[in-house]
């Protein structure tokens, strides 16, 4: 059987658990190597500040490496690889899906507001109107959108 590889866009929320779980079954019916991704935006969070940009990236950089571990550690039967990338997810995420081999994305719809989700947008809407590849979204219910 043919290996597939699958790209998991991952942040420290519920549904990108969801969706690693979702990854996890996944195995058990094809071969496949997972790529956790991170994307630190930056963009709306630098100071102006050289220094104190420089130390906030680099924390949330290691933020970043301590959630991969985290996960690759809870999942240990999980084949992966783990990268982070700077910028906007959603544009990343599509980056990413374009310069590597990815045959498939899971990743979660998050709780936003249906106005949040007007004035913002979402990574997930974003990566399901521009991707090439197949995207599984995960749903994420709680008490406040049922």
């Amino acid at each position: 059987m043919k290996e597939i590889t699958v790209l998991l866009p991952i942040d420290d929320s519920l549904g990108s658990k969801l969706a690693v779980e979702m990854a996890q079954k996944l195995t058990e019916m094809v071969d496949a190597r997972f790529i956790l991704l991170t994307s630190v935006d930056v963009g709306t969070k630098l100071t102006g500040f050289t220094e104190m940009d420089a130390a906030l990236l680099e924390r949330m950089e290691s933020a970043a490496n301590a959630l991969h571990e985290k996960v690759m550690k809870e999942f240990p039967d999980l084949n992966m690889t783990s990268e982070i990338v700077l910028g906007t997810p959603g544009v990343q995420i599509q980056t990413y899906i374009e310069k590597n081999p990815v045959d498939l994305v899971i990743m979660a719809t998050q709780n936003n507001s249906t106005l949040s989700r007007i004035l913002i947008g979402s990574v997930t809407n974003y990566v399901l109107h521009h991707s090439t590849v197949p995207v599984l979204a995960i749903p994420v219910k709680t008490q406040e959108n049922k």
